[in-house]
Order: C-alpha cells, then sequence, then structure tokens
C-alpha cells in the first residue's frame, strides 16, 4: 500500500515540477513578477511537505533551501536574478533525478552535497547582501543624525515587523490516513516556529473506529509572518482548518494569558465558548465572529461523537472530473477492443456465409456499440501535444543562453490531440529538429543586425489537423538553408554525381541521408544533417512523412506529417492473386477499374485514365504474381507530394477495419509492409505503405 502512494507522490511531484519550470519560464521574462515568484515558493513548499511524508530527507533539504531564496523575494529581501532562475532551473532536474531514482540512497551522494552547498552559498550570498544593505543605511543615518523629525532620511530606516497572533482549528477528516498524508509533519512545522501552542483532542478508544482518524488540534501561533504563510503550513488540508487572527500583539508572551488558557483548553471536548471571550475582552484580543466559531465548534463535536453520516455523505457527492490512468491499462484497454474489432469481422463473415437476417441485425447492432467503444478507446489515448511542449521551450531557453542568442519559442496549436504511442516517440525527433534551428539556423546578434532583422530570433511551432492526419511545423526565421552548398557537399561525398539535376526539394531532401552533414564542425549541440536520418527513420516508423523547404536568410520549415493513431486504421481490403493486402483509407484519393489491354506504357509505367497521363505501379509484377490477370483489374490512386499515382490490383474487397499487428524479423526489410492485421477467415492481409512503396520507384 505504501509503495502504491509512494507511485502516486512521485506523478504528482513530477507534475510540480512540470509547474515549476512553466512557472519560471513565465518568470524569466517578466521577473518583477511577485505572484510567479509566489507561485515558485509555494510549489517548493509543496515538493517538501510532500517528500517530508516519505523520509526523503536530501529532496526536503534542497527543496527547503530553495524555498528559503524565494522567500525572501517573495518578502521583498532579495532581488530575483538570472543567477537565482539558473540555478532554480538546474534544481528541476536535479529534484527530477532524485525523485525518480528507486531511493535517495542510489544517488550520487557527493553529488547531491555538492548541489545542496550551491544553493547555500546562493542563501549566503543573500543574507550577506541583506546586512549590507542594513550596514550601509545605518550609517546613512548616522551620517544625517538621528533627529525624529529628518524626513529626508526616513526612508532608510528598518523597523521590525511586529508579531501577530492565530488561532487555528485543524480537523482533518476520518479519511485521512487513507490519503496518504502525514499530519506529524504538519505539527512539526508548527513546533519550529518560535511562539506557538497546541492542544490536542481525541476520541476515547471506546469510540475509536477502525481505519478512522479522530483527533483534532486547537492550535495559537504568534508570528510576524503573513497570514499566506500561515496557510502554506496546511497546503495539503486547507479544507480542514480554520485561522483567525485574534491579535496584533505576541499574546503568548503573556503568562497570564496563558494560564487561562491552559484551563480553557483542557483535553475534551467541551470548549466554553463564553470563557473564550471573557479573556478575549480582558486581554483586548480581537476573536473571531461568535457565530462562525459556535457553528465550527458544533461540527468538531458532532464528527467526534461518531454522527460522521453527513461528512461521509459530502464526501460521496464530491465529483472528479479526471482521473489518472496508468499507460499499461490503456495499452490493455486498446489490445482488448483490437481483438473485440478482429472478432467482430469473424461475426460478419459468419453472417454473411448464413444470410440469417436476425443474425446480420445482431451483428449491425454489435458493430455500432464496437465503433463506439473503439473511438472512446482511441479518443482516451490522444494526449494534447501541450504535454511535452514544455521540454521544448526548456531546451531553446538552455540552448540560447549557451550560445549567446536570443530566441523566442511561441508555440500555436498546442491543444492538438495525438495518439500516446506516437508522442512519445516523437519527442526526440522534434528536440533535434528545434535544436538544429537554434544552433544552425537562428543567426548571432550582430549578423541579425546586419540583415536589418529584429534583435530576437523566433522559433515557431504550429501544430494542427488536416483529415485523419496532424501536421506539426516547427518554422524558424534565421538563416536558412542554401540549397548550392548542400549540392555541392553531396557531389563532394558522393551522394550526388557530378552535372546532376535536382530540384531544391530533393536537394533538401539530402539532409536526411545518413552521414550527410554540411556542418563545418561538430558543436556538441546540433549538425545540420547529423542524426536527421535517425530522426527521418523515427518519423517513418510512425506512418509519417517529413520534408524541408527553406530561404536563404529568410527561415527553413521542417514539416511533420502524422496519422492521428497507430493502433486501429481504416482501410481498404484489396487482392492480388491469391494475397490480400490493406491500405490506409487516409492515402487513398480514389478509386476505379481498367481493363488490362488499356495497360500501356508498361517500359516507363505510364497510363492514360480520364485524359490524364498518370505514373502507375503494377503490383501483380511487384508480387510476382503468375497467372493470367482479370480482364477489369482496379486502380486506387493515391497522393504522393502533390502527384497522383495510380496503384493496379485485381481487385477492390472493400473497407476493412484493421488492427496492426508487428510483424516478424522475416520483414524487417520489406520497407513498403508496415505490419499485418488478422482478417475474419482468421487469415493474415499485409498493410502497404504507399509512401514507401512510391519511394522505392521515384
Amino acid at each position: 500500500m505504501l509503495e502504491q502512494f509512494k507511485q502516486r507522490f512521485i506523478e504528482e511531484v513530477i507534475d510540480l515540477l512540470n509547474s515549476l519550470e512553466k512557472t519560471l519560464l513565465a518568470l524569466e521574462k517578466d521577473l518583477n513578477n511577485i505572484e510567479l515568484s509566489r507561485e515558485v515558493f509555494r510549489i517548493m513548499h509543496t515538493i517538501k511537505g510532500s517528500a517530508g511524508m516519505y523520509d526523503l530527507k536530501k529532496t526536503v533539504e534542497v527543496t527547503h533551501k530553495l524555498e528559503t531564496i524565494y522567500a525572501a523575494i517573495r518578502d521583498n529581501k532579495a532581488v530575483l536574478s538570472d543567477k537565482i532562475l539558473t540555478l532554480t532551473f538546474k534544481s528541476i532536474d536535479f529534484l527530477r533525478n532524485l525523485i525518480t531514482t528507486d531511493s535517495e540512497a542510489s544517488v550520487n551522494i557527493a553529488e547531491i552535497n555538492n548541489f545542496v552547498q550551491q544553493v547555500q552559498n546562493q542563501i549566503n550570498e543573500l543574507e550577506n547582501n541583506t546586512t549590507e544593505n542594513k550596514n550601509k543605511t545605518e550609517d546613512i543615518i548616522e551620517l544625517f543624525g538621528e533627529e525624529d523629525n529628518n524626513e529626508d532620511i526616513e526612508i532608510f530606516q528598518v523597523t521590525e515587523k511586529r508579531n501577530s497572533t492565530y488561532y487555528i482549528i485543524f480537523k482533518p477528516d476520518a479519511d485521512i490516513n487513507q490519503r496518504g498524508i502525514n499530519i506529524k509533519t504538519i505539527l512539526d512545522e508548527i513546533e519550529q516556529k518560535p511562539s506557538h501552542k497546541i492542544y490536542a483532542h481525541s476520541l476515547p478508544e471506546d469510540k475509536l473506529l477502525e481505519d478512522k482518524f479522530f483527533m483534532f488540534w486547537e492550535i495559537f501561533i504568534s508570528t510576524s509572518e503573513s497570514l499566506e504563510n500561515i496557510n502554506e503550513i496546511f497546503l495539503f488540508v486547507q479544507d480542514e482548518v480554520e485561522i483567525t487572527k485574534i491579535a496584533d500583539t505576541n499574546i503568548l508572551e503573556n503568562n497570564d494569558f496563558i494560564k487561562k488558557i491552559d484551563e480553557l483548553f483542557n483535553e475534551n471536548f467541551q470548549i466554553e465558548l463564553n470563557q473564550l471571550i471573557k479573556i478575549a475582552d480582558f486581554y483586548n484580543i480581537v476573536i473571531p465572529d461568535k457565530q462562525v466559531v459556535e457553528k465550527r465548534i458544533e461540527e468538531v463535536k458532532k464528527s467526534v461523537d461518531g454522527n460522521i453520516i453527513e461528512h461521509q455523505i459530502a464526501i460521496s457527492e464530491q465529483k472528479t472530473s479526471n482521473i489518472k490512468v496508468s499507460s499499461e491499462k490503456l495499452d490493455e484497454l486498446m489490445n482488448l477492443v483490437s481483438e473485440l474489432v478482429t472478432t467482430k469481422a469473424e461475426l460478419d463473415l459468419f453472417a454473411d456465409e448464413l444470410q440469417n437476417e436476425f443474425l446480420n441485425t445482431i451483428s449491425e447492432k454489435i458493430d455500432k456499440i464496437i465503433n463506439n467503444l473503439r473511438n472512446n478507446a482511441l479518443s482516451i489515448r490522444l494526449i494534447p501535444i501541450e504535454s511535452v511542449m514544455l521540454r521544448f521551450e526548456r531546451l531553446v531557453r538552455d540552448l540560447s543562453l549557451e550560445l549567446g542568442k536570443e530566441v523566442d519559442f511561441i508555440a500555436e496549436g498546442t491543444d492538438t490531440e495525438l495518439d500516446k504511442n506516437i508522442i512519445d516517440n516523437l519527442s526526440i525527433p522534434l528536440m533535434h529538429i528545434i535544436r538544429n534551428a537554434v544552433d544552425h539556423g537562428i543567426e548571432t546578434l550582430e549578423r541579425r543586425k546586419q540583415l536589418g532583422k529584429t534583435e530576437i530570433g523566433i522559433i515557431r511551432f504550429v501544430a494542427f489537423y488536416s483529415g485523419a492526419n496532424v501536421f506539426i511545423q516547427v518554422r524558424d526565421d534565421g538563416a536558412g538553408i542554401n540549397p548550392a552548398e548542400i549540392l555541392e557537399k553531396a557531389i563532394q561525398s558522393g551522394f550526388v554525381t557530378q552535372g546532376q539535376t535536382l530540384t531544391n526539394k530533393e536537394i533538401f531532401d539530402l539532409i536526411f541521408l545518413p552521414g550527410f552533414s554540411t556542418a563545418q564542425k561538430i558543436t556538441g549541440i546540433s549538425g545540420r544533417g547529423v542524426g536527421m536520418d535517425v530522426v527521418k527513420k523515427t518519423i517513418i516508423d510512425l506512418r509519417g512523412e517529413i520534408e524541408v523547404d527553406s530561404e536563404v536568410n529568410l527561415g527553413t520549415s521542417v514539416t511533420i506529417k502524422l496519422p492521428l493513431t497507430l493502433s486501429i486504421v481504416d482501410t481498404l481490403l484489396v487482392s492480388v492473386g491469391n494475397s490480400k493486402l490493406l491500405i490506409p483509407l487516409s492515402y487513398v484519393d480514389s478509386c476505379g477499374q481498367i481493363l488490362h489491354s488499356e495497360i500501356a506504357d508498361k517500359q516507363n509505367q505510364r497510363l492514360i485514365f480520364n485524359n490524364e497521363y498518370i505514373p502507375y505501379i503494377y503490383l501483380r509484377e511487384k508480387f510476382l504474381i503468375e497467372g493470367d490477370a482479370p480482364e477489369y483489374e482496379s486502380i486506387i490512386f493515391v497522393k504522393h507530394k502533390d502527384r497522383k499515382i495510380a496503384l493496379i490490383f485485381d481487385n477492390i474487397i472493400g473497407e476493412h477495419q484493421a488492427v496492426l499487428k508487428p510483424l516478424g524479423e522475416i520483414f524487417l526489410k520489406q520497407e513498403f509492409i508496415s505490419g499485418g492485421s488478422i482478417l475474419g477467415d482468421s487469415s493474415v492481409a499485409l498493410i502497404l505503405d504507399t509512401n514507401k512503396l512510391i519511394k522505392q520507384y521515384t
């Protein structure tokens, strides 16, 4: 059970670190935004509290020290600097590594201590600056004298903040133990306050219920901190706490008051509100509204008397709009839906053979249910591209600092959704493309000035839907790619023969050849072309396409086209001889039929169809099918890079919802086969990747 809670804790902390990273990126653009600084403090405080519950001492130590820095910034005792921001960004990477390891013991202790010392050095620097400023103020006051009426030096005088006293009722709900909240951590933090009093109340043993928590505390804290700081102690239990300021002084220093309170707040449930009012009046304390306190006390009495029915009803009425589900469960759901789709194909075949009207009706109903289930299962696996945008923003930020460039990263269409598996595999290729854009695309500040460009370069990330596909574009307004340089390098490297004529698009495609690069030196960050063959291979493995377009001194655009999902695909089932093939409908432009005798110009593989001269691929020849072809053959027209290509089969059987299955090693070198699918008669049909097939001929 504890391990389950800890896994949930890790997921929550990762989410918090992502939120922290996003806040820091915004804060870097607006260093004076105190609300963002407070948000950083709150996140650090939350992580510290969570880590404390699982005794992660090093995580607590790191976050506590960072919390100290941002508390000083929040309270206007320090100024946020680029140095502090860089250290905080570094802390995110450090904490992420610290949290996701099996245990803190497995992390390099020297590395931990070194980082902790870096943070401590920053705290020392802030404290030294504060002391130095205070000493300067005192020197100025001494220089001008200490006349009370000297208005000219009033701004330099530092006054000590007065303490206030807070009265707190902390009543955890009965199920707090099952939520993994460690109350001891909260009480320990209260006990660290210099001035406090805690009164604990618990039920008699005969009234305790199994797995239920029935204790509450009445607490007094005197501090110069703000009410917001007090609230942060109870960050995880805010709905179970009421905090009221009862004095503008440290009333806990008054021994008579403490004596009276001790008498009043003994360890039972009979709180005499009238007595509290008299004591408050006697010491001139501002107390909370009488009706509010009476109502709260009645709630406490009800719960500790065992009457928790209303509380349970209130809990049961709470609705959760989102839940977290492990990726393994989603994969299993998709597998079950896939098996259901395959079984449904068998049922359809059986129904067609029997020609039973009742069975056909049932089959149609099941078909509707399966389609809805399939669409829902697919939609659950779809996640917005926004989920990976944070790492791209961070990448641009870190690289631009390292290279001394100023770059704005602008993202559009981040709510566009893709299959979880596609996004998981897409992250690294996109990071490589963006890295190239920062390193080779965006020019130095001096060069941009010479070209009359804005000093700040722009990398724009755009995602959008088009039909059954998603398009992702990464554009920069940098130096662009010179096709003449690409061609010259290709000739030198033997990729292109001297005198060969290529279009700009064909030249840019050379970037994706293994080992091709125009970089003069390898920078350790990127090289235009180095690794781009891996990028293209990953995109192709995702059944996608990638192309580059560029203009010298205007910028470069890399466009990626991807299917929405990889699991279940709508296809056309076709036959060639005794073999059956599947073609994804997203590739298909139109279909038709042609007389076998009209297939002419076999040498150049061109045919005339509807007065168009169209290149074609004859699948009987491609698959070495023997025997006579049918009199009428089927044509499927597909779009490929602004051109129409014809694929000629024996017959089009019809539409088929295909469940994609990977093929064995024997098909690894068959680049135009992307997988297989089981048909209703239990036979296997291969899925044809038309883009790869056409590429072999072009």
